[in-house]
């Protein structure tokens, strides 16, 4: 994150960067040392204020008599970018536009760590594992409707293969002849961290494996929608979705 500020603090004319973390309320900046303390705080609370009421993407400049201010407002964050005398405006846009991209990738894999620490705290392996295999199997009796249990059998072990290769603790994965999950117990202790995204992506090859004509819209959310309230604690919908975006 750190880089991204420092490319757009290099571009000719930009003498000072701050970015506005909506979620926490924290601040990253590349400022003078003309800017004290309490001013980035007043800077950030009218940032902050300001920002609830823009649309997410919406960008503003304001002139003024010492330069130019850029507000660059993103879904999670925003952005402001301090301008003294004038700027090569296409070289400018092209960085501040990569800018974005990097800066709203990076927030995104902040927050899934974030969740991720914080449900870390309230589930033990035994209880995460209880929750995955749980809501592996609400999705195995969906597809078993459609496929059959031989064939969500098939395509779970299918995708537990194609893991192999990143989790070395795949193999404690047991897929019943019934197309039901169990997982094998042993000594060796894995993280929530871990297990939710081997999980995630065992999930999401499965469902690559298995979606037929008209399940495109299938909502995993949907169905598993009793047990929510504490996937969501282990960030395993985002992880999810951030899988379906590659």
């Amino acid at each position: 994150m750190n880089k991204v500020l420092e490319d757009l603090k290099a571009v000719p004319g930009v003498f000072g960067v701050l970015l506005l973390n909506k979620t926490e309320e924290t601040t990253y900046q590349l400022l003078p040392a003309t800017f004290s303390i309490e001013t980035i705080k007043s800077t950030a609370i009218r940032l902050l204020q300001v920002s609830y009421y823009l649309k997410p993407e919406a960008r503003f400049n304001f002139s003024f008599a010492s330069g130019t201010v850029v507000l660059q407002n993103l879904e999670k964050a925003a952005l402001l970018v301090f301008i003294k005398g004038t700027v090569d405006e296409a070289i400018f846009d092209l960085v501040l536009k990569n800018s974005v991209r990097s800066l709203e990738r990076w927030l995104e894999r902040y927050e899934i760590v974030r969740e991720r620490m914080s449900g870390e705290a309230l589930l033990s392996e035994e209880e995460a594992l209880g929750l995955f295999l749980h809501a592996a199997n609400l999705i195995s009796a969906h597809f078993k409707q459609s496929l059959g249990a031989y064939q969500v059998t098939q395509n779970w072990r299918k995708a537990r293969a194609d893991l192999a290769g990143d989790f070395p603790f795949h193999h404690r994965l047991f897929v019943e002849t019934g197309g039901n999950l169990a997982f094998k117990p042993a000594e060796e202790k894995i993280s929530l961290p871990n297990l939710t995204e081997f999980f995630a992506r065992l999930v999401h090859q499965f469902i690559k494996l298995s979606v037929v004509d008209g399940s495109q819209g299938l909502s995993i959310e949907n169905l598993t929608s009793d047990l929510r309230p504490s996937l969501e604690k282990t960030s395993f919908y985002r992880s999810l979705a951030l899988l379906e975006k590659r």
